[in-house]
């Protein structure tokens, strides 16, 4: 199975090929400003190094959020248009469920600034999501697990959980814990 993975949702973008134990990876500069100008060169990029063409890629498996609200629409709206454009089928992933992969009894976090988390958490094995403050992330006995930045291994950890699953989807829509402050 060939897989297309995309991460634009923190400022570090994401985008990773993987056809069996092959694997091609590229970790952007940091700069979410540059997601939009990157992305398709990045999967352009590990195509190539892994001699694929896009009809090869049997699932494209995409990070909808929460994080940066740009980015994720961004990372979006290329897993949906790759996948529309090759076939392929998708499965989207919350950027929680990625940084709490293999973990249970605990709470994912994104700083969002100001005293102020989108927070996953798990207990025996459900998920809730919430928008929290530091007062309530502390006030938790669950432990924290906290990322800035992609973690390409764990987002295919996720990606493959939720293909076991079946967890198939025609289009990808972002994921967003509060609105964004054009839409407040």
């Amino acid at each position: 199975m060939n897989l297309l993975l995309i991460d634009t949702c923190s400022p570090t973008l994401y985008v990773g090929v993987r056809a069996g134990e092959k694997r091609a990876e590229i970790y952007g500069d940091g700069n979410a400003k540059r997601h939009a100008a990157t992305v398709l060169e990045a999967v352009d990029e590990v195509l190539n190094r892994m001699n694929l063409t896009p009809q090869e890629i049997d699932v494209v498996g995409v990070v909808v959020g929460p994080g940066s609200f740009t980015g994720i629409r961004i990372g979006v709206a290329t897993a949906n248009a790759f996948a529309a454009a090759t076939g392929a089928r998708m499965i989207e992933m919350t950027s929680l469920e990625v940084s709490a992969q293999g973990e249970d009894d605990v709470i994912a976090l994104i700083d969002c600034r100001h005293g102020n988390y989108y927070a996953m958490i798990r207990r025996a094995g459900k998920d809730i999501y919430a928008a929290m403050t530091a007062e309530e992330v502390k006030a938790t006995d669950l432990k924290p697990i906290e990322s800035d930045r992609p973690d390409g291994e764990k987002i295919y950890r996720t990606a493959m959980q939720k293909i076991g699953e079946e967890a198939w989807c025609t289009t990808a829509h972002a994921f967003y814990l509060k609105q964004s402050s054009a839409e407040r």
